[in-house]
């Protein structure tokens, strides 16, 4: 209906139109005038209305997600707190950020000075642990609980049974079962009550780095017990890492290379550089000890020690300070 009201009314304009010279009967300011005159007027009145609903319903949706979010933070107040969390990651991005930056300003020194560093490689020769750990209360209580359940397994069909599982025992009843003239081996051997450190027959269940006395540093009349460091060596022109770390193996004992590359690298900054050098830059390369004969280490290099991580990083701050503690407590 409305459609043909329009058509009508612009026929009806376009016929009574005088025609001039470049004018056209159908323009589209006409049709559009037409629209505007039939369809419903827009007061102000409404379109202010509508704009003032539409804002407030935007305001209206931010104030309930602020009020959840807020919600949502006191909920996670009474959840599990953990405080603790990442902890000890934190304290290894502070100490390594630190020393990464440290090592690249030397090495731009270093560039700039147009001198390059001596090198050196450190062998970590490890034998790994024999046994293993001693448990903790809560771990002898999770186990014995966990072969209580194992007790109760699923119900199979009669046609297929599986082998049954045998109850659990404990450490005194297994030693009954052990032929008659059988003893078991004591974790803690002789070498552990006497803390003698020239074997590697001690701390089984901890892993341990071989140390030699440093025989390149000069004894002062202060020093009343030897420096130790790990077997160290100076890189030789056309020499590879790996090849330069097998010369510093003793021969009384052979070991294992699980790779010829080095798995760290630090840089010294010393106060009496090599002449033409501007510091020191120590590969670190890690081995583990397949079989050797502790006497015959003795004999040769004099004195050795078998340490843990534990006993490295408190001799290496006492005697070089806490950075070089913490590098070596990460290293190993």
């Amino acid at each position: 209906m409305l459609r043909s009201r329009l058509s009508s009314a612009v026929f009806e304009r376009a016929r009574t139109m005088q025609y001039r010279p470049g004018s056209c009967l159908f323009r589209p300011q006409l049709l559009a005038s037409s629209l505007t005159a039939v369809s419903p007027p827009t007061t102000a009145a409404t379109f202010s209305t509508s704009y003032r609903e539409n804002k407030a319903a935007a305001k209206a949706k931010r104030q309930q997600l602020y009020l959840s979010r807020q919600e949502r933070k006191e909920r996670l107040k009474t959840r599990q707190n953990r405080p603790n969390k990442g902890i000890m990651r934190r304290k290894f991005r502070e100490w390594f950020d630190k020393k990464r930056v440290w090592d690249q300003i030397q090495d731009r020194k270093a560039r700039k000075a147009g001198l390059d560093f001596r090198l050196q490689v450190v062998n970590l020769i490890e034998r790994q642990p024999v046994i293993e750990r001693d448990y903790e209360q809560w771990q002898k209580d999770w186990i014995e609980l966990e072969n209580y359940f194992d007790q109760f397994g699923k119900e199979y069909p009669e046609d297929f049974q599986p082998r049954p599982l045998l109850p659990p025992i404990s450490d005194e009843e297994l030693f009954k079962q052990l032929p008659e003239g059988f003893t078991p081996a004591p974790r803690r051997t002789e070498a552990d009550q006497t803390g003698d450190t020239a074997t590697h027959n001690r701390k089984l269940d901890e892993r341990l780095y071989l140390m030699l006395p440093d025989k390149n540093r000069k004894k002062t009349s202060d020093d009343e017990e030897d420096r130790w460091v790990f077997p160290t060596t100076w890189i030789q022109d056309e020499e590879t890492i790996f090849s330069a770390a097998k010369r510093t193996i003793p021969s009384e004992i052979r070991c294992w290379y699980p790779s010829n590359q080095p798995c760290a690298v630090d840089i010294w900054s010393v106060q009496d550089p090599p002449e033409g050098y501007f510091g020191i830059k120590t590969f670190f390369l890690k081995m583990y000890l397949d079989e050797g004969d502790d006497e015959q280490i003795n004999i040769v290099n004099g004195k050795h020690a078998w340490l843990n991580r534990g006993e490295i990083s408190e001799y290496f701050g006492k005697v070089h300070g806490h950075n070089a503690s913490r590098f070596y407590h990460y290293l190993l």
